[in-house]
């Protein structure tokens, strides 16, 4: 603890002066996007913080669409009773490479790369300043009324930049089409006198794409990447202070509780870009992503901030849904989980949830899972609330980033393991055909060796488990649950591990 007090001491980061500010504010008001980040490459330090504003500019330039092509015949919106005046498709895109406002190819390239070199600098609780974040509904539409109001950006691209600020979340930036390409086009102003000066406007461009928008955009996928790195940086920091490995600023991407009170669970839009990014076969990073971002979700579950049996019923329906044929996304997304007792908790709660769903009990009824309703769950308690500071009823309706330093270690999710007359009960019960038969074995066998692990961590020799090993109970529950057609090699792999 004290190491991270002196830590935090030694990275003390200070705002942007006015000047340093004005520095940049000049180029990307000139439409000198490179000069501009050139020059906040130049100013990044670790005691230095770059303004939300211009890291929000920032992810707008990094997720600006390229042209397209010569050769591309698309046609931009026809309006016979709009203003603008009629471009054709090929003056159109020699206009927009020569509009100075418009950001270029290499922009977008270096406001990644930058945004990339912040992480390696600066906090994650700076940067995410510029992202949305998840909130119920009065506290959004709280934000688009403060946001009307302030709305006096006179730079272009500070203007275009607030739709980031308008989003719901993280997830709604990276879908494709949320940042549009825009045509510049010129029109006379119905001003009276004899010289009218034609003013230079922008419209958004049609993409003449009108199927189901992609979870994550074409132009989308680095500002993914750098969305992990931000993550996966904020764990390290989490957890060096001593503090269960989770990413508070991934918090802020999962909806508040409906009753805006106790732990999250609502993870849905998330889970799309996992199973999207999963489902990139032929982009190995891509996929990676997936994999990643699907683990961090998985450590921020097995703190209190989650709550776990909600979030496992929640993904054992999104994944129920989805085919089975041809991927097996039970088995895909416990494969994408690295060896962790986060992982194993977490695999044995979706699996037990998975066998309870397809158990039939011995006398061939179908039971019925009772309803499940949310335990209590011991919350961290804000520093403003525990100083007995009042007036904030709404202090614990998100969890912001900046909140790490506040996060005590009793954060760990200590959800029970089932005991292991369960675990065997559930092995051996007749399944029901509502699941392929490959699954349902994969699935069983997961249950079994995970439940094998985290019981490998108990110190107690005499425990029930160890009882069941020694008696032979386990190995007979093995070769009662793999005794069907494509179990040997389950039933096989299980002793060998297990026994």
């Amino acid at each position: 603890m004290a190491s991270a007090l002196l830590r935090n001491s030694q990275n003390v980061e200070r705002e942007m002066s006015t000047y340093q500010l004005s520095l940049v504010d000049t180029c990307f008001e000139e439409g000198q996007y490179a000069s501009g980040i050139a020059v906040l490459e130049q100013l990044r330090s670790p005691h230095l913080t770059p303004s939300e504003s211009h890291v929000r500019q920032l992810l707008y330039i990094a997720l600006y669409p390229p042209p397209k092509p010569a050769n591309d015949k698309g046609k931009e919106k026809e309006n016979s009773n709009s203003p603008w005046e009629p471009v054709t498709p090929s003056k159109h895109i020699k206009q927009s490479q020569k509009s100075p406002l418009i950001p270029t190819v290499q922009a977008s390239e270096a406001a990644i790369r930058l945004l990339k070199s912040f992480v390696l600098t600066n906090r994650p609780a700076s940067l995410a300043r510029a992202l949305p974040e998840c909130v119920g509904v009065s506290q959004w539409n709280e934000r688009l009324r403060k946001i009307a109001e302030e709305d006096d950006e006179d730079c272009f691209i500070a203007r275009e930049a607030i739709c980031i600020k308008e989003a719901r979340s993280v997830w709604a930036i990276l879908r494709e089409g949320k940042i549009q390409r825009k045509v510049p086009v010129s029109f006379e102003p119905q001003a009276k006198g004899k010289k009218k000066q034609r003013v230079v406007g922008f419209a958004e461009e049609d993409s003449g794409e009108h199927d189901v928008p992609a979870v994550v955009g074409e132009h989308a996928w680095p500002l993914l990447y750098w969305f992990l790195l931000l993550v996966e940086r904020d764990e390290d920091l989490v957890e060096e202070d001593g503090s269960p490995r989770h990413s508070p600023i991934l918090l802020s991407q999962i909806p508040p509780s409906r009753t805006n009170t106790g732990a999250r669970w609502e993870a849905d839009a998330l889970l799309d870009v996992v199973v999207y990014c999963l489902e990139q076969y032929d982009y190995p990073q891509r996929k990676a992503a997936g994999a990643r971002l699907w683990t961090a979700l998985i450590n921020l579950a097995s703190t209190t901030h989650i709550n776990l049996e909600l979030f496992v019923t929640s993904v054992h329906g999104r994944l129920s849904s989805l085919p089975s044929i041809p991927t097996d996304w039970f088995s895909l997304m416990l494969s994408a989980l690295p060896p962790s007792e986060r992982s194993a908790r977490f695999k044995i709660a979706l699996c037990k949830e998975y066998l309870t769903s397809s158990a039939t009990p011995m006398d061939g009824s179908l039971g019925l899972r009772p309803a499940i309703r949310p335990k209590p769950q011991a919350r961290a308690m804000r520093a403003a609330r525990r100083q007995g500071t009042d007036g904030d009823v709404n202090s614990e309706d998100s969890i912001m980033p900046s909140a790490v330093a506040d996060i005590p270690v009793s954060l760990v999710n200590a959800y029970p393991l089932p005991k292991p007359e369960e675990v065997l009960k559930l092995l051996s019960e007749a399944a029901n055909n509502s699941h392929p038969q490959d699954q349902l074995l994969k699935m069983k066998f997961d249950f079994l060796t995970s439940y094998a692990f985290m019981q490998g961590k108990q110190p107690n020799d005499n425990s029930e488990w160890s009882q069941m090993l020694h008696d032979g109970r386990v190995k007979q529950a093995i070769d009662q649950a793999f005794s069907g057609q494509g179990g040997t090699a389950y039933a096989t792999l299980s002793r060998a591990v297990i026994l």
